[in-house]
């Protein structure tokens, strides 16, 4: 959606790893060539965003690297539903 307001304006990533520090590499970025590793804990933290309302929101997944794939380590619902 940003793009279509002002081209080029998502710049930031989809999602970081975190540990001690609440942002830290390895970052989900399509433009970077950064790696996980088993162990690792990341976060995916799709956006979606309205330039005529100037607002947004990113909705936080959190995972760990297993030797299996990626377990997801929040319990919130993955769908979005208005009441």
């Amino acid at each position: 959606m940003l793009d279509e307001y002002r081209p080029g304006a998502f710049f930031h990533h989809l999602g970081h790893a975190f540990g001690l520090f609440p942002h830290e590499g390895p970052h989900l970025n399509p433009n970077w060539d950064d790696t996980f590793e088993q162990g690792d804990v990341f976060t995916a933290e799709p956006g979606l965003y309205g330039p005529e309302l100037k607002a947004g929101i990113r909705l936080e997944q959190n995972y760990r690297v297993t030797a299996d794939g990626v377990q997801r380590l929040t319990s919130h619902p993955l769908e979005l539903t208005v009441d």
